[in-house]
């Protein structure tokens, strides 16, 4: 423990070898294994940044090698849900009809969110029978004209099941 010290600390190490050189003379043998300890206190610190550095270095070997894995998207066209007006159709305020396909029956029920390009909601509707919204023209009468506005369609089907559609685009007049 004393000799860990000495080798952690540069006054003491210092103050080492002033005693290991007034007492050589009457005892070189204890002084020579003195040294060696002295020496040895720095092996196992190096010995564990050895390891840990090895550790990281096959580390990133392993993860860099990785094959990459490419991101998977859903595409408009993967939804049973697309919308039936071209994207940035413009649409007039008293006409703002939203429509879609979807390939539920006729007891599933939609929910549409309308909102404005800034994400704030517009108008919200559930439980339509059919695929398609009338907005009513006082929700549109804040938008400047050429405004995008995004909607989105949730299908509720019979048995439970919840789908989203993609968000389409249109503008409004």
């Amino acid at each position: 423990m004393l000799l860990d010290h000495v080798a952690a600390c540069p006054a003491c190490a210092i103050a080492w070898r002033l005693a290991r050189d007034f007492g050589a003379a009457e005892n070189p043998a204890a002084t020579r294994q003195a040294d060696r300890l002295v020496r040895r206190g720095w092996v196992v610190p190096a010995a564990a940044a050895a390891a840990a550095l090895l550790v990281l270095v096959l580390s990133v070997q392993f993860l860099g090698h990785r094959p990459p894995v490419t991101p998977a998207f859903r595409a408009p066209e993967d939804t049973p849900i697309r919308s039936l007006i071209p994207e940035q159709t413009v649409l007039s305020r008293s006409a703002f009809l939203l429509r879609w396909s979807s390939a539920g029956s006729e007891e599933t029920r939609y929910t549409v969110r309308v909102l404005d390009e800034d994400l704030k909601l517009l108008d919200t509707a559930r439980s339509l029978e059919h695929a398609e919204y009338l907005a009513p023209e006082p929700t549109l009468a804040r938008l400047a004209p050429g405004a995008v506005v995004l909607w989105q369609v949730d299908a509720i089907y019979p048995d439970g099941r919840r789908l989203t559609s993609a968000t389409f685009l249109i503008r409004v007049e």
